[in-house]
Protein backbone atom coordinates (compact mmCIF):
# COMPACT_ATOMS: atom_id res chain seq x y z
CA UNK A 1 0.00 0.00 0.00
CA UNK A 2 1.23 3.43 -0.81
CA UNK A 3 2.32 6.05 2.16
CA UNK A 4 -0.15 8.33 1.02
CA UNK A 5 -2.95 5.52 0.95
CA UNK A 6 -1.89 5.03 4.82
CA UNK A 7 -2.46 8.92 5.90
CA UNK A 8 -4.04 9.17 9.49
CA UNK A 9 -7.62 10.13 10.18
CA UNK A 10 -6.56 13.91 10.91
CA UNK A 11 -10.09 14.69 12.47
CA UNK A 12 -9.63 12.93 15.79
CA UNK A 13 -9.75 14.91 19.02
CA UNK A 14 -10.06 18.40 17.24
CA UNK A 15 -11.11 19.85 20.69
CA UNK A 16 -7.70 21.69 21.81
CA UNK A 17 -7.30 22.74 17.87
CA UNK A 18 -10.45 24.36 17.89
CA UNK A 19 -9.76 26.16 21.41
CA UNK A 20 -6.74 27.18 19.13
CA UNK A 21 -8.83 28.46 16.32
CA UNK A 22 -11.18 29.73 18.27
CA UNK A 23 -7.88 31.93 19.90
CA UNK A 24 -6.48 33.26 16.97
CA UNK A 25 -9.82 34.17 15.62
CA UNK A 26 -10.76 36.57 18.68
CA UNK A 27 -7.43 37.99 19.93
CA UNK A 28 -6.03 37.87 15.98
CA UNK A 29 -8.20 37.97 13.51
CA UNK A 30 -11.20 39.71 14.87
CA UNK A 31 -9.04 43.20 15.86
CA UNK A 32 -7.41 43.25 12.56
CA UNK A 33 -11.22 43.38 10.73
CA UNK A 34 -12.53 45.99 13.53
CA UNK A 35 -9.12 48.07 13.04
CA UNK A 36 -10.35 47.81 8.93
CA UNK A 37 -14.03 48.77 9.89
CA UNK A 38 -13.31 51.74 12.43
CA UNK A 39 -10.74 53.16 8.80
CA UNK A 40 -14.16 53.41 7.07
CA UNK A 41 -14.50 53.63 3.15
CA UNK A 42 -10.33 54.13 3.09
CA UNK A 43 -9.52 50.70 4.90
CA UNK A 44 -9.20 47.74 3.26
CA UNK A 45 -7.55 43.84 3.65
CA UNK A 46 -6.87 41.22 1.50
CA UNK A 47 -9.39 38.65 3.00
CA UNK A 48 -7.61 35.55 1.28
CA UNK A 49 -4.22 36.79 2.83
CA UNK A 50 -5.17 37.12 6.64
CA UNK A 51 -6.96 33.46 6.14
CA UNK A 52 -3.44 32.13 5.22
CA UNK A 53 -2.31 34.08 7.82
CA UNK A 54 -4.79 32.16 10.52
CA UNK A 55 -4.02 29.19 9.16
CA UNK A 56 -0.44 29.47 9.35
CA UNK A 57 -0.84 30.73 12.78
CA UNK A 58 -0.62 27.15 14.52
CA UNK A 59 -3.11 25.82 12.74
CA UNK A 60 -1.21 23.74 10.21
CA UNK A 61 2.26 23.93 11.56
CA UNK A 62 1.61 24.62 14.82
CA UNK A 63 4.37 27.58 14.75
CA UNK A 64 3.10 30.81 15.43
CA UNK A 65 5.37 33.35 13.16
CA UNK A 66 3.33 36.02 14.62
CA UNK A 67 1.91 37.69 11.32
CA UNK A 68 -1.67 37.72 11.99
CA UNK A 69 -0.82 40.41 13.90
CA UNK A 70 -2.43 44.62 13.71
CA UNK A 71 0.06 46.11 11.02
CA UNK A 72 0.29 43.03 8.92
CA UNK A 73 4.05 42.20 9.25
CA UNK A 74 6.01 40.37 6.29
CA UNK A 75 5.18 36.48 6.51
CA UNK A 76 9.16 35.36 4.96
CA UNK A 77 7.23 31.93 4.35
CA UNK A 78 4.43 33.22 2.86
CA UNK A 79 6.15 35.42 0.60
CA UNK A 80 8.95 32.85 -0.48
CA UNK A 81 5.82 30.74 -1.09
CA UNK A 82 3.92 33.37 -3.25
CA UNK A 83 7.24 34.10 -5.27
CA UNK A 84 8.09 30.46 -5.76
CA UNK A 85 4.54 29.32 -6.93
CA UNK A 86 4.39 32.96 -9.62
CA UNK A 87 7.86 32.07 -10.95
CA UNK A 88 6.17 28.04 -11.23
CA UNK A 89 3.71 29.56 -13.39
CA UNK A 90 6.05 31.51 -15.52
CA UNK A 91 6.61 28.05 -16.68
CA UNK A 92 3.90 27.52 -18.07
CA UNK A 93 4.00 30.77 -20.30
CA UNK A 94 7.71 30.52 -21.65
CA UNK A 95 8.42 28.19 -24.32
CA UNK A 96 10.56 25.70 -22.30
CA UNK A 97 13.63 26.14 -23.85
CA UNK A 98 13.39 29.50 -22.64
CA UNK A 99 12.56 28.97 -19.03
CA UNK A 100 15.60 26.06 -19.07
CA UNK A 101 18.02 28.58 -20.41
CA UNK A 102 16.74 31.44 -18.00
CA UNK A 103 17.10 28.56 -14.99
CA UNK A 104 20.93 27.58 -16.37
CA UNK A 105 21.83 31.38 -16.12
CA UNK A 106 19.55 31.66 -13.05
CA UNK A 107 18.21 34.84 -14.40
CA UNK A 108 14.83 36.44 -13.86
CA UNK A 109 12.19 34.48 -12.48
CA UNK A 110 14.32 31.14 -12.41
CA UNK A 111 16.66 33.09 -9.80
CA UNK A 112 13.51 33.84 -7.82
CA UNK A 113 12.19 30.09 -8.17
CA UNK A 114 15.62 29.06 -6.83
CA UNK A 115 16.05 31.36 -4.12
CA UNK A 116 12.71 31.35 -3.09
CA UNK A 117 12.65 27.80 -2.89
CA UNK A 118 15.28 27.64 -0.67
CA UNK A 119 13.59 29.40 1.87
CA UNK A 120 10.22 27.25 1.81
CA UNK A 121 13.00 24.28 2.48
CA UNK A 122 15.18 25.50 5.06
CA UNK A 123 11.43 27.30 7.00
CA UNK A 124 9.74 23.79 6.46
CA UNK A 125 13.09 21.62 7.87
CA UNK A 126 13.33 23.75 10.81
CA UNK A 127 9.27 23.11 11.68
CA UNK A 128 9.80 19.49 11.13
CA UNK A 129 12.89 18.79 13.01
CA UNK A 130 11.66 21.23 16.30
CA UNK A 131 8.43 19.45 15.87
CA UNK A 132 10.13 16.26 15.98
CA UNK A 133 12.34 16.79 19.03
CA UNK A 134 9.23 18.72 21.19
CA UNK A 135 7.40 15.20 20.74
CA UNK A 136 10.38 13.10 21.59
CA UNK A 137 11.15 14.77 24.30
CA UNK A 138 7.12 15.04 25.46
CA UNK A 139 8.61 18.81 25.93
CA UNK A 140 5.17 19.79 24.20
CA UNK A 141 1.44 18.91 23.60
CA UNK A 142 1.34 19.65 20.06
CA UNK A 143 -1.84 19.64 18.36
CA UNK A 144 -1.64 21.21 14.80
CA UNK A 145 -2.51 19.04 11.89
CA UNK A 146 1.46 18.52 11.26
CA UNK A 147 2.15 17.04 14.75
CA UNK A 148 -1.26 14.87 14.47
CA UNK A 149 0.29 13.22 11.49
CA UNK A 150 4.35 12.70 12.71
CA UNK A 151 2.16 10.85 15.64
CA UNK A 152 0.55 7.96 13.57
CA UNK A 153 3.66 7.41 12.28
CA UNK A 154 6.88 7.15 10.95
CA UNK A 155 7.78 9.51 8.40
CA UNK A 156 10.68 10.57 6.32
CA UNK A 157 11.33 13.95 6.95
CA UNK A 158 11.49 14.63 2.61
CA UNK A 159 7.71 13.12 2.88
CA UNK A 160 6.26 15.20 6.03
CA UNK A 161 8.22 18.32 4.22
CA UNK A 162 5.89 17.18 1.19
CA UNK A 163 2.93 16.98 3.91
CA UNK A 164 3.24 20.45 5.20
CA UNK A 165 3.59 21.99 1.33
CA UNK A 166 0.29 20.33 0.84
CA UNK A 167 -1.26 21.85 4.21
CA UNK A 168 0.06 25.40 3.16
CA UNK A 169 -1.22 24.92 -0.54
CA UNK A 170 -4.65 23.77 0.59
CA UNK A 171 -4.77 26.55 3.04
CA UNK A 172 -3.21 29.21 -0.03
CA UNK A 173 -6.41 27.99 -2.03
CA UNK A 174 -9.17 28.35 0.05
Amino acid sequence: METYQKQPDLGENCVETLGNVRRSIYHRFLPILEEVAAAGPAGAVDLQDLLLRLNICGLDFGRDPETLALGLPENAFATAFDRATKASLQRFIFPEPVWRFKKWLQVGMEATLTSSVAHVDRYLSTIIKSRKLELSDGRRDCDDLLSRFMKKGAYTDAFLQHVVLDLARSSANE
